[in-house]
């Protein structure tokens, strides 16, 4: 049923037992059925076929210069509006020029 197709299916299973036992004593009896095994099987498949369509895209980027001691911590953001990454600093340190958020690993300062 590749295609999608539904089917259904009843079985009655009967398994040994006493089908009628019965007495009568001056003219007034019981009668009974004792079935152990006696149970009914019923079986439903449903089958759909469809198609998806998916999309994937891929961003990759390098963040880093010449400097070895800078590090960064960054938080990525997708904007659905532009299609675009946006980079948020988190933590991280650098050094000329000290990037915002960040430890500055040099201070720099002039004295006249």
């Amino acid at each position: 049923c590749w295609e999608g197709c539904n089917h259904e299916s009843d079985k009655n299973v009967k398994g040994p037992g006493l089908d009628e036992v019965g007495f009568k004593v001056f003219g007034v009896g019981i009668k009974t059925q004792f079935l152990p095994l006696d149970f009914n099987i019923h079986v439903s498949h449903e089958s759909t076929k469809g198609e998806t369509d998916t999309e994937e895209t891929s961003i990759g980027f390098v963040l880093g210069d010449n400097d070895r001691q800078d590090e960064f911590v960054v938080d990525l953001f997708y904007d659905d509006i532009y299609g675009t990454v946006i980079f948020k600093t988190v933590t991280g340190q650098s050094k000329c020029p000290h990037e915002a958020n960040t430890a500055a690993n040099e201070d720099p300062k002039l004295v006249i």
